[in-house]
């Protein structure tokens, strides 16, 4: 006995939805609250994926910055940030300050530093692509 099977016609049909989960009842998926449900899984899906690619600033506070950039530039052989996260992201003019950015006013923009951006910035230290160390003085 020979069973023939048309496969053409049946890979051409349109299957319906709840052919794949047959489990999931479409009418509670499509309703106020599934929708709902839905909108909020993506939502927080579209905050992780900016909270896990966004820039990342440790800030840490020292009683000393000269013995601070000894430590760090020289035990723990830290390289200098050319340009500090809060410059190319612009935290600045988003918090509403209306001063001068002092990058554009530094004359050796060239410079890969530490020292480019002591005093009151503090020393910037580049960890990984994304990540950089910020120290500052103030702790007593």
């Amino acid at each position: 006995m020979i069973l023939s099977v048309d496969i053409i016609s049946w890979l051409t049909s349109p299957l319906p939805l709840g052919a794949f989960l047959p489990s999931l009842p479409l009418d509670s998926l499509f309703s106020t609250q599934g929708i709902m449900v839905m909108l909020l899984g993506a939502y927080a899906f579209a905050m992780w994926m900016f909270l896990t690619s966004a820039p990342k600033v440790h800030t840490i506070m020292v009683s000393d910055l000269a013995i601070a950039r000894q430590f760090y530039e020289g035990l723990l052989e830290l390289s200098a940030a050319e340009v500090p996260l809060h410059y190319y992201y612009n935290y600045e003019q988003t918090m509403g300050s209306t001063t001068i950015d002092p990058l554009y006013m530094s004359t050796n923009l060239g410079t890969t530093q530490a020292t480019q951006f002591s005093g009151a910035d503090g020393l910037w230290y580049q960890l990984k692509k994304n990540t950089q160390l910020h120290v500052i003085s103030g702790a007593s």
